[in-house]
């Protein structure tokens, strides 16, 4: 087997011009929110988003994500663990030094990780740590505005969290300590009312007006704030929201982050009696639908930035569902979505990735893989591709070697564009240079559902165009594929040196190897018992390690690779069935 390590990143690149002039657009609105956000926090006009204190909390919104009973204990033993990394504060406070790691710095000052406390409800001492924490945090931070904690999205975030566990925080707390809860969280709403639009595109600034939203909503007073805060948030939804129901950056992580806040304030408005903008109630609807449409298994497929580990707060989210619940995606052929392809069958179900990386200042965790699929049998995941690191470094896991597709001449399909000003409007180096992808689709004479798809990510640096057929069987007990690549438009191409390609099936880590490997096929038993086969022709068939990335950290794995080199003009052909 070949070293994990040999997993490569996506070559980088300088940007085209013509993404370096949608970078400069996004940068210059961005220039333009700040100065205006500025000017209307200054004590000028700060007034016009409402009062700085305030009185009463008539509703709070419900927290969707998940809680760890073992988190006070570990607070009681004075370390927490935040983005991955261990705080350890001993006898003193979490907030007595920044943790050096920003993710968890970030994580630490947006208090999400109350929802833990606010679990301990019962129990009193709980209650006290809870409140004693965060009249520590406005004592020492309530005014640093030059510190991180004051970002949008973490001012969102630790306001979100404060309305939620508003009853735990308060619940022990002195006269004096419940004004200054008040106060700061006044503050906040008005900061966040000022400053929402300035942060980062992208989920980050969606959930900074939900979160001035939900600011209107539930606190006293702030009803006259809600249409301009509402309508605010309608745009945005409408912005990022796409009319399948995927977020724009095609990160299927993103559309769970989204509606684990939105989900709250639509059911605080509604318990108010409070009209629910239209539109919000759209993106709603049109997201539920896209999550049931990416899952596979109990969690979400693993494209673009997507780990596949968000099984509970998947679950919480679907669970809210007002809908009818389970949507129909077994119809004949293969149903096309925001870029992304259904194929189901029998028991089992196909999703691939047959479309373009999202524009760059969504894109710092777009991954290059094109046309590649996942596969998973009566809810057993099979082929996989590896996910995304939760936490650090995502630069392995987003090479084309990472999923499972067609990998030529040992680089990604696409590149990361390495320029400062896309680091600054998107948060990391952004996926570009992939070129046109073209899918279609339908049935064949047999009834299999047929999948089409090409992609021109390597026709500028090797003169190849990558075609994938993907065939799934009437019954669903087989996946039919052929990979080609040949010149664009057919034309012929010849290489003076051949160029390898490895086409990677990453296997699930419930998968075992029963049989061989041999040179041109290799059985598979899967969790459930079922034995597969994978049959090859065209090229040569071997085991090699791989990874597994996710919220835990990262694993090791096993995928099957089909080796070849080509000359200009390939063509593979695999088969994998069942057969019991």
């Amino acid at each position: 087997m070949a070293d994990a390590e040999t997993i490569r990143t996506t070559v980088r690149r300088r940007p085209t011009l013509g993404e370096r002039a949608g970078v400069a657009r996004a940068a210059m609105a961005s220039a333009v929110g700040a100065a205006t956000s500025a000017l209307s926090l200054s004590p000028l006009l700060r007034w016009r988003h409402g009062r700085r204190a305030v009185d009463t909390l008539v509703i709070l919104p419900r927290d969707l994500r998940g809680a760890d009973p073992a988190f006070y204990s570990e607070l009681l033993e004075g370390q927490i663990c935040l983005a991955g990394t261990v705080v350890v504060f001993g006898d003193g406070s979490p907030f007595d030094d920044d943790p050096a790691d920003e993710a968890a710095l970030l994580e630490l000052h947006g208090f999400g990780w109350i929802r833990h406390l606010g679990a301990q409800a019962e129990d009193q001492d709980a209650c006290l740590a809870a409140g004693e924490l965060v009249d520590d945090w406005i004592a020492r931070y309530g005014t640093r505005r030059d510190h991180l904690a004051w970002s949008p999205a973490v001012v969102a975030r630790r306001a979100l969290s404060w309305m939620a566990h508003a009853g735990v925080i308060l619940a022990e707390a002195e006269p004096e300590a419940y004004d200054r809860f008040m106060r700061s969280l006044g503050d906040h709403l008005v900061h966040l009312a000022g400053c929402w639009s300035t942060g980062r595109d992208g989920v980050d600034r969606l959930l900074a007006v939900i979160a001035r939203v939900a600011g209107d909503v539930c606190v006293e007073g702030r009803e006259s704030f809600l249409a301009r805060s509402c309508a605010d948030l309608s745009k945005e939804l409408d912005r990022q929201i796409d009319d399948d129901g995927c977020h724009v950056s095609r990160n299927p992580d993103a559309i769970i982050e989204v509606l684990l806040d939105l989900l709250p304030v639509q059911h605080c408005m509604r318990a108010r009696d409070l009209p629910v903008p239209p539109a919000i109630q759209d993106a709603i609807a049109r997201a539920m639908p896209m999550l049931r449409f990416l899952r596979l298994g109990r969690g979400l497929v693993r494209f673009n930035g997507a780990d596949g580990w968000q099984l509970d707060a998947l679950a919480s989210v679907l669970a809210q569902d007002p809908g009818t619940g389970e949507d129909d995606f077994d119809e004949p052929g293969p149903d096309f979505r925001s870029g992304y392809a259904r194929l189901a069958a029998g028991e089992t179900v196909v999703v691939a990735d047959v479309g373009k990386a999202p524009p760059p200042q969504f894109g710092a965790l777009a991954h290059a893989g094109t046309l590649s699929f996942e596969l998973a049998v009566s809810g057993e995941l099979v082929v996989v591709n590896c996910g995304a690191p939760t936490f650090g470094p995502r630069g392995a896991a987003r090479g084309t070697s990472s999923h499972s597709t067609l990998e030529l001449g040992d680089r990604s399909s696409a590149t990361l564009a390495e320029a400062a000003a896309l680091l600054r409007v998107a948060g990391g180096p952004p996926l570009v240079g992939h070129g046109r992808v073209v899918a279609g689709g339908g049935n064949d004479p047999n009834g299999a559902a047929v999948l089409d798809a090409w992609h021109e990510g390597y026709l500028e640096s090797l003169g190849l165009v990558h075609t994938r057929r993907l065939a799934l069987a009437a019954d669903g007990s087989a996946l039919e594929g052929f990979d080609r690549l040949s010149g664009p438009r057919d034309s012929t191409v010849r290489f003076r040196t051949d160029q390898p390609f490895a086409i990677r099936f990453h296997l699930a880590t419930n998968v075992m190897i029963a049989g061989g490997p041999w040179a041109d096929a290799v059985d598979l038993v899967l969790a459930n018992g079922q034995r597969w086969r994978l049959d090859v022709t065209g090229a040569m068939l071997s085991l090699d390690a791989s990874r597994r990335y996710g919220s835990s950290g990262v694993s090791e794995g096993l995928q099957v690779v089909l080796r070849g080199t080509t000359f200009g003009e390939s063509e593979v052909r695999w088969r994998l069935h069942r057969r019991d």
